[in-house]
């Protein structure tokens, strides 16, 4: 039974996409639409059936995919796919398509679903359906609750591009990253910082808080 996916026409027009070759449009299109993909973006795949529906070598895709996965758009491994912004094409607010992408994750195997997690969802609204055990020890730092670095950055881009106005980026990282934040206290962030967008949603932006300012008293928002 053939399945429907999703592509925003504006795929061809973002910036880059449109600074890719011919070639790697079209495997990274593939990867967008190809039977094996779901509404999660994580699938398992070879190397040689792209080959075989793109008409591309294996090497010529090998080398793609590590271009794509340097470029922070991918990953591939131990046979899967995990696209990062696969939600983009995605009507994610609905309920009924996040509880299907979770019982794909909850269906990964252990070593691919606690790379997909950290790297593709962060601490949104699906993580209240994702089983506890899905996420291990190399999250956090050991001996502590404290995020690594490398995840510390992650789930700080998410908040950035949420938060409204973009002003003094480094100065409200290292603000952030004074807080000690542990994964539950960022999402509960998110959730303050949603809060917030709501009661500023008809400010002019210089009435709003600037990111150093709504760091120290984001919990007021919870």
């Amino acid at each position: 039974m053939a399945k429907h996916r999703y592509v925003n026409t504006h795929f061809w027009k973002d910036n880059y996409i449109i600074n890719l070759d011919p070639t790697e449009k079209l495997v990274y299109l593939y990867l967008l639409t190809n039977p094996l993909t779901n509404i999660a973006g994580i699938y398992e795949i070879n190397l040689k059936e792209i080959a075989n529906d793109t008409g591309i070598i294996k090497e010529i895709i090998d080398t793609i995919l590590k271009r794509f996965e340097k470029d922070n758009k991918l990953k591939y491994c131990s046979g899967y796919i995990i696209i990062k912004n696969h939600l983009k094409h995605q009507d994610f607010k609905s309920p009924k398509l996040q509880s299907g992408i979770a019982e794909i994750i909850n269906s990964l195997p252990c070593e691919i679903k606690n790379i997909s997690i950290p790297y593709v969802y962060g601490m949104d609204t699906l993580s209240h359906l994702i089983k506890s055990d899905s996420i291990t020890s190399n999250t956090i730092k050991s001996n502590s609750n404290q995020l690594t670095d490398g995840f510390f950055d992650e789930y700080f881009e998410k908040w950035w591009k949420f938060y409204p106005r973009k002003e003094g980026k480094h100065q409200a990282k290292e603000c952030l990253r004074n807080e000690n934040l542990n994964e539950n206290d960022f999402r509960k962030l998110f959730q303050a910082t949603r809060n917030y967008n709501e009661s500023v949603s008809d400010r002019e932006i210089r009435f709003i808080k600037a990111p150093v300012n709504f760091i120290p008293i984001w919990k007021d928002f919870l």
